[in-house]
């Protein structure tokens, strides 16, 4: 058995985690898959007589998950005006959407004023 760690930034969330564990459960010879999105990193046991560290990478640059890389676009299935206004937003362009404001902060909650024993309470009246 042999062991591989690889960094996959693309893997940033855990709705990637299983389509890696299964591109990489598809190469024979794959024992065993530790898969983290928020460590963005696989650790992957393999067979050596059966695969190798080439193929399991080849596998993952195949299903979009390329060792290494940043995210691709293409494979967030963001559509592309969304794309433009985040760029556009970052690059801080007039126009640009922003996120939204916060609301306003809100006073304590109405029958959970301090009260003083003894003394009058608004929620008395």
């Amino acid at each position: 058995m042999e062991i591989l760690t690889l960094d996959l930034p693309a893997m940033y969330g855990d709705h990637h985690v299983p389509r890696v564990r299964g591109l990489l459960t598809a190469v024979p010879g794959v024992q065993a898959v530790n898969a983290s999105s928020a460590m963005q990193r696989v650790v992957v046991n393999f067979d050596p007589a059966q695969t190798s560290a080439e193929a399991i990478r080849a596998a993952l640059a195949a299903g979009g998950y390329a060792p290494g890389q940043g995210v691709d676009p293409d494979t967030l299935h963001v559509p592309q005006a969304e794309l433009a206004h985040m760029a556009a937003y970052a690059k801080g362009e007039p126009g640009a959407r922003s996120l939204p404001e916060a609301p306003p902060a809100l006073g304590p909650c109405p029958g959970l004023e301090p009260r003083v024993i003894g003394g009058e309470h608004p929620a008395d009246k």
